[in-house]
């Protein structure tokens, strides 16, 4: 799960070390609290990493104008929209905050990142997952490289779209800009523009430099996410994952499927660079609908 990371900085030192162990050391929290003794510490830590939120005394002032930042207060009465009353639930803080960071995320995140979703499991809620971002965020371009023709909303349906799907992956095989085209003939649905591929023979043609020269072609149309849905038996070329800004990887908990996870992990240490572990999330993904919840909470709570 990756983490929001979060800065502290309060007065009252128990409270701060309390409150940055107890979060830090709960894994079922997305937030990684990092204390400060004073501001000038956070502004030396900014300037070589980054904070998505700064959480704050409220007798202390931050000129911090370029990060989030909310005020701790002691006093009941003087709650508003960007100060958290100190004395309450750690949880119910953490849960505020969780909130908070990843709506201003979404409205703020304007770079289009690509995510493959891809697991050497089976019904491990993948598709679930890629469709989850596309609804969470809006404004998608979904597609779907699994061995057999996946998912797709009822409005795709239609054997009028075939010839589409087909020209799709012939343009990304050959690298042909006509592509652009192809994505302006489908409307949006469920957050996304939905293309799949229909046979799988295709995607195994598929190379890393053909993933690259897409990214690149759609980076100027203002797309959210690009998200593709890869089947493990249609990829042919491990270093495509490489390609991408973020790899989800849903798991499962039983003994057979953690085994192949580290299989998995071997693999990837094998067979690509060392830099790709730091863009991959093992995520488990619950048993409901994409558009649902407990499904947006997952990926608001992932920084997905």
């Amino acid at each position: 799960m990756q983490k929001y990371v979060i800065g502290l900085c309060d007065s009252d030192t128990c409270y701060v070390m309390n409150f940055m162990e107890y979060v830090n050391m709960n894994e079922d929290i997305p937030l990684k609290i990092t204390v400060f003794s004073d501001v000038n510490a956070i502004k030396n830590y900014t300037q070589q990493d980054k904070l998505d939120l700064i959480l704050l005394d409220e007798n202390i002032t931050c000129d911090k104008n370029d990060i989030l930042i909310l005020k701790l207060t002691d006093n009941r009465d003087f709650i508003s929209e960007n100060t958290i009353y100190k004395y309450q639930s750690i949880i119910k803080i953490s849960k505020q905050i969780v909130k908070i960071v990843s709506k201003n995320r979404a409205y703020t995140d304007v770079n289009t990142l690509s995510c493959a979703v891809y697991s050497p499991l089976g019904r491990c809620g993948k598709t679930t997952l890629a469709k989850g971002i596309c609804s969470f965020y809006q404004n998608c371009l979904y597609i779907g490289l699994e061995e057999y023709a996946g998912f797709l909303p009822g409005e795709y349906k239609n054997d009028d779209y075939r010839d589409l799907y087909e020209r799709f992956m012939y343009y990304l095989v050959s690298e042909n800009t006509l592509i652009d085209t192809t994505f302006k003939q489908l409307k949006c649905v469920d957050g996304a523009r939905c293309f799949i591929s229909l046979n799988y023979m295709d995607v195994k043609q598929i190379t890393a430099h053909n993933i690259e020269w897409l990214l690149n072609t759609v980076k100027n149309d203002n797309y959210k996410r690009i998200v593709f849905d890869i089947g493990v038996g249609a990829l042919q070329d491990i270093s495509i994952l490489n390609r991408m800004d973020r790899i989800l990887v849903p798991v499962l908990q039983d003994e057979v499927s953690k085994e192949k996870i580290e299989g998995f992990k071997k693999l990837i240490e094998r067979e690509t660079t060392s830099s790709i572990n730091d863009k991959i999330y093992y995520v488990e993904v619950p048993d409901a609908d994409f558009r649902s919840e407990t499904i947006r909470d997952l990926i608001a709570g992932g920084n997905m």
